[in-house]
């Protein structure tokens, strides 16, 4: 865990952030070609640092750690290519990516991952979807089916004096397995997002225990 909070400082320290996503599942943003985009979320005794790096202005490469009681959990290496994205204001759009690569975890189970994202905004509403195939969680081959909806409550419109936002934030996590069985989860939080970094809080909740969660994301 000290390792990985070192990590994620050290770009900390480096840095400046990005678009508006939920905590727990993914958006189809990234950064721009050349930029870093970095992320550390501690739920309870989990510790994620994930980095994105805009390899083209369709193409990012994406890494994640984890570790869990301050071990190694696992780690993903994933390329993001974006299919399409169409502006229709100055803050509204709707964009689509395909996102693929390898999962490694601690058990030394290796295994090919591959899912689709996509993000609508429109004016104070963001909507995303997500589908995620990967054969290297828990003890077999598992799928996720994601939805989130934020919401900005301030400000009602942006302006040139305008320094940083706030949403709420609600997620539905859904994971089945090849076995067909199936855990949905909820998720409710706020995010603050400025321009170059956000921090958000978040709430999780499953059959078994609540989950809190902190989290920080910068762009440099």
């Amino acid at each position: 865990m000290r390792a990985l909070l070192a990590l994620w400082l050290l770009g900390f320290l480096i840095g400046t952030l990005s678009a508006q996503e939920p905590t727990y599942m993914e958006a189809a943003t990234h950064p721009a070609k050349g930029n870093h985009y970095s992320r550390l979320l501690v739920v309870d005794d989990e510790v994620h640092v994930k980095h994105a790096y805009g390899v083209t202005s369709r193409v990012a490469a994406l890494a994640h750690l984890r570790t869990e009681e301050d071990e190694f959990y696992g780690a993903d290496l994933r390329l993001k290519l974006r299919l399409f994205k169409l502006d229709t204001g100055p803050v509204d759009t709707w964009m689509s990516s395909v996102v693929t690569g390898i999962s490694w975890r601690e058990e030394g189970k290796t295994s090919g991952r591959i899912g689709w994202v996509t993000t609508l905004i429109r004016s104070r509403h963001g909507l995303n979807a997500q589908i995620d195939w990967n054969s290297a969680e828990e003890e077999s081959e598992r799928g996720e089916g994601n939805a989130s909806y934020l919401y900005r409550i301030y400000p009602g419109q942006y302006t040139l004096e305008t320094k940083g936002a706030w949403y709420v934030m609600t997620e539905s996590l859904n994971t089945v397995s090849s076995e067909g069985d199936i855990v949905s989860d909820l998720a409710g939080g706020i995010l603050y997002e400025a321009q170059r970094w956000a921090i958000e809080v978040s709430y999780r909740q499953d059959d078994d225990e609540d989950h809190v969660g902190f989290g920080m994301r910068i762009l440099w």
